[in-house]
């Protein structure tokens, strides 16, 4: 297989899917309302508190979502497809990883639009 058609195929799979979206959106309901109650109720929170909630809860999905890529292949077998070459293998490696850092970008920009509805409500 090629490997841009590789690449495509785990980004549709993996990237495009209604379980990260739901991860990504409950990051953004719960540190908007930790916005919210810093802006209209002042407080208990503090803007650090913001950063921290996000970033707790995208560790988790994000470790969840990791192990999810690998075990998934385990699980249907079609790891044992892809590992029969030494070229196979760091076609696996690199695409897992480029899924990875799609996947972490996705959380970071939605953790930066946060921050920076917060900084502009809360400065």
């Amino acid at each position: 297989m090629n490997f841009g058609k590789y690449l495509t195929l785990e980004l549709r799979r993996n990237v495009l899917s209604i379980p990260l979206f739901l991860a990504i959106g409950l990051s953004l309901v719960l540190g908007g309302g930790i916005v919210y109650s810093i802006y209209q109720l002042d407080g208990p929170f503090r803007p650090e508190n913001v950063t921290g909630l996000y970033s707790m809860i995208a560790t988790v999905a994000l470790g969840v979502y990791c192990a999810k890529l690998v075990i998934i292949d385990l699980h249907y077998g079609t790891i044992y497809l892809l590992f029969t070459s030494a070229r196979d293998r760091l076609k696996f490696l690199v695409s897992r990883v480029i899924v990875i850092m799609a996947v972490s970008i996705m959380f970071g920009v939605g953790c930066g639009a946060l921050l920076y509805v917060n900084h502009i409500l809360n400065a």
